[in-house]
């Protein structure tokens, strides 16, 4: 006859000081946001590194070895990639820089509207997005070496994180009371395995899009074709939202060619956003976790509010952890 297990209640004195732990830590997180976000950010390319490397670490190399390695042909991709298509690239965002003002011209001629240029919105204080983006920008002190010093740190986080990842696990683990540890284990291997399907998913998507748009865009005789498809490409990262910040300038230059080719413009991103979500996509998220494409739309809003761009920016990955961590605890 199997045994009955009885739990003790908790008293009321304990679950005060609980709550009191959960506010305490929420309250540390806020005001340490800007360096969770730095450290979110260095869990996820360590998971996307630790990914990258698991072919190497199938074959029994040792981690050390299969991490540094996949790093180093990481890099030597990107430099290769920026030896062949890096003049052409900086070519054709300097040409789609020098032609946006026309766009604005153009898209004021067609809608009657008179639109401020960024200078003045800036030298005005700004208002709306444009400003939370400018403000952001100056309170992160994002300077060109600002961005360049986060990039390196998040990128050593990361190298650091994937060459050891136990250590910090059994570090994390023991700040758990020991009865829950097994438990916070299993949520944080759901987490990552659940980051690593969306990273791989994501990235196929950046591609196809990238690639769509360029030979798109090509073909309707835009002008700077690869720059707007790097540019569609990126801001795919960022779900939904990137969709549509990929598409403004694609749209903005065909205005200079006549209201037809605006529209035709439109059509393509419409036409290749439906083949990514309902051919693609569904291929691709077969052993994904699914996630409501509203959920990520409002999980944008609420990190780009809390967080401002950097929130945007991780707003994905942020999403796909919190999804995992709360259907594991309600599970």
């Amino acid at each position: 006859m199997a045994e009955k297990i009885t739990t003790k209640p908790q008293s009321p004195a304990a679950l005060i000081l609980f709550a009191l732990g959960c506010i305490i830590a929420i309250i540390a997180i806020w005001w340490l946001r800007e360096a969770f976000l730095l450290a979110f950010a260095s869990v996820v390319l360590a998971i996307a590194l630790d990914a990258a490397a698991r072919p190497l670490l199938a074959t029994k190399l040792p981690r050390t070895w299969a991490v540094l390695i996949t790093l180093a042909v990481i890099v030597a991709v990107l430099g290769l990639l920026g030896w062949l298509v890096g003049a052409q690239v900086s070519a054709q965002l300097g040409e789609l820089y020098a032609q946006l003002p026309k766009a604005v011209q153009s898209l004021e001629q067609v809608t009657g509207l008179s639109l401020p240029s960024a200078s003045e919105i800036v030298s005005r204080g700004g208002s709306g997005f444009l400003s939370g983006v400018v403000g952001t920008i100056a309170s992160w002190g994002w300077t060109a070496a600002g961005v360049a010093t986060t990039f390196f740190l998040v990128l050593m986080g990361a190298v650091f994180l994937a060459l050891n990842p136990d250590v910090y696990r059994r570090g994390t683990l023991k700040l758990v009371p020991e009865r829950y540890r097994d438990r916070v284990d299993e949520a944080m291997s759901d987490s990552a395995n659940g980051l690593r399907l969306w990273l791989f998913g994501q990235l196929i998507s950046m591609a196809l899009i990238g690639s769509l748009v360029t030979l798109g865009t090509w073909a309707l005789g835009l002008p700077a074709p690869l720059a707007l498809g790097i540019i569609a490409g990126i801001a795919a990262f960022v779900p939904m939202l990137g969709a549509i910040v990929g598409a403004i300038p694609a749209v903005l230059l065909a205005t200079t060619e006549g209201m037809n080719m605006a529209l035709w413009t439109i059509l393509l991103f419409v036409v290749i956003q439906q083949v990514e979500s309902n051919i693609v996509l569904p291929q691709v998220q077969r052993e994904m976790i699914r996630i409501p494409p509203a959920l990520f739309l409002f999980s944008v809003l609420a990190f780009g509010i809390l967080f401002g761009m950097f929130g945007v920016l991780l707003a994905g990955p942020l999403t796909v952890a919190v999804f995992v961590l709360i259907r594991k605890a309600v599970g």
